[in-house]
């Protein structure tokens, strides 16, 4: 995803999806803040990426134990999206404009 300029996104709500698409994105080098208004989200979050690092190099090589500080927690949503690009709402404006706003 860092070809294509990709190198932060935010996963709002870190139950099993949010925080699978948080492993995988990890395992792809990118930086990830994450948001829940779960009281044990944080710990939830980072138990999963954990538990789910030594299956992730069946996708590709990784590291052998997920860096840290890529993974962020915010208890407000606004904070895990704060300075990202926005790539989400472009996509979406950009189907839209070809007709494929259900998708």
């Amino acid at each position: 995803m860092a070809e294509m300029g990709v190198g932060r996104v935010a996963a709002i709500g870190t139950g099993t999806i949010g925080a699978s698409r948080a492993a995988y994105f990890r395992s792809r080098g990118l930086s990830v803040a994450a948001s829940d208004p779960a009281p044990q989200g944080e710990a939830f979050l980072r138990g999963f990426v954990t538990a789910a690092w030594p299956t992730l190099p069946r996708l590709q090589p990784l590291p052998e134990a997920p860096p840290p500080d890529a993974l962020s927690f915010h208890a407000v949503p606004e904070a895990a999206v704060a300075g990202g690009g926005g790539c989400r709402t472009k996509h979406r404006q950009a189907r839209r404009r070809a007709g494929l706003s259900r998708f």
